[in-house]
């Protein structure tokens, strides 16, 4: 099934378990508003499609992003035009750099003939990357068609295998426009390393001895709030948090010290 590589992208990020992108529709998106209108899944395929919401501005699609990564631990999507839309959702992107958190930022660019050259064609940046790469765990150009499932493989293996920071993978239109005949895949995808058991019951019992306990909680701990609240009444320790770690152990339980906060 031919598809350009915009539509083919948008295909494999829903294979990727995306079901959400925010951004504003522009003609140098219109391949990858094409993979969610005309609907991601073929016949057969277990990938849903993707919900695109729409904003007044780049901006606001970046921080509907994060605000979907930090409210559901998924991978926040925004899609933005070239230029003038990455720098406006950039803010958003440092945001997510600061409070490690999963967002995936897809761009336009202008056509290949013209990167780097200062020409002054439409929403031109003259090295567009370097705009998000001190922000991201990874920034990068596809230069054609066949790099979108590396580099996407590589953003999802940043997204889900190590401290959770933005990634941003810009698409020129000219590589869009390509006609796309095979079908991607995703990649198998590596978790996160667990702890070293021997450690961990080393901690507990550290804890266990100690007669004034106190737990700082950090945004690292976000997805285990009934864990770190049951070390705590076990342990009877007063529990701070860091500014990313509020509310994982519940502001209104007694252990909590909930006034303060710490960075």
């Amino acid at each position: 099934m031919n598809m350009t590589c915009g539509e083919a992208t948008m295909r494999l990020l829903a294979r990727y378990g995306i079901t959400t992108a925010f951004g504003i529709p522009g003609v140098h998106t219109l391949d990858l508003c094409r993979g969610m209108t005309n609907g991601t899944a073929a016949k057969g395929d277990n990938a849903g499609t993707i919900r695109h919401v729409q904003v007044r501005n780049e901006q606001g699609a970046g921080f509907m992003a994060e605000g979907w990564a930090r409210a559901t631990g998924e991978v926040g999507l925004a899609v933005v035009i070239s230029g003038p839309g990455v720098t406006n959702a950039s803010t958003a992107v440092a945001q997510c750099h600061a409070d490690s958190l999963p967002m995936l930022l897809i761009s336009a660019e202008p056509d290949r003939s013209t990167i780097g050259k200062g020409w002054g064609v439409l929403h031109e940046i003259t090295e567009q990357r370097r705009v998000t790469e001190p922000l991201c765990a990874y920034s990068g150009t596809a230069m054609r068609a066949s790099d979108v499932p590396e580099m996407l493989a590589r953003a999802f293996s940043n997204l889900s295998s190590k401290r959770p920071r933005p990634c941003h993978i810009s698409l020129p239109l000219d590589v869009q426009a390509e006609i796309v005949e095979e079908d991607w895949l995703p990649a198998p995808l590596p978790g996160r390393p667990s702890a070293d058991p021997e450690q961990v019951a080393e901690a507990a019992a550290l804890l266990g001895g100690a007669e004034n306990p106190l737990i700082l909680v950090g945004g690292g701990a976000v997805g285990a709030s009934p864990d770190m609240t049951a070390i705590a009444e076990a342990t009877g320790a007063i529990v701070v948090a860091s500014t990313a770690g509020k509310g994982i152990v519940p502001d209104d339980h007694p252990q909590s010290l909930s006034g303060s906060s710490v960075r």
